[in-house]
């Protein structure tokens, strides 16, 4: 249940990544900045800065990693709670 529910963190968390590097071309042509400012400030920044900027970078990405792991072990575990006590499938 837990390494099912980690891959499952990493699975969303690639997605999530995959689909903003997929927006980007349509963020360029529209004119917005690429992911709301993050490469031109990492572009223009001091080195102390891209520094901070990495490491809040992977510091938000274990974050989101262990939100999605959390929500997903509390799926789990929630059905298998449900499945113990359904009723349907019981033996008599």
């Amino acid at each position: 249940m837990v390494r099912k529910s980690g891959q499952d963190a990493w699975h969303l968390l690639w997605y999530g990544i995959g689909f903003a590097l997929l927006t980007m071309p349509f963020d360029w042509l529209i004119g917005r900045p690429l992911l709301h400012g993050l490469i031109h400030e990492w572009l223009i920044a001091e080195t102390e800065s891209r520094w901070a900027m990495l490491g809040f970078l992977f510091a938000f990405l274990i974050v989101i990693w262990l939100v999605f792991f959390l929500i997903g072990i509390s799926f789990r575990w929630l059905n298998q709670q449900i499945s113990k006590h359904d009723w349907m499938n019981r033996k008599r």
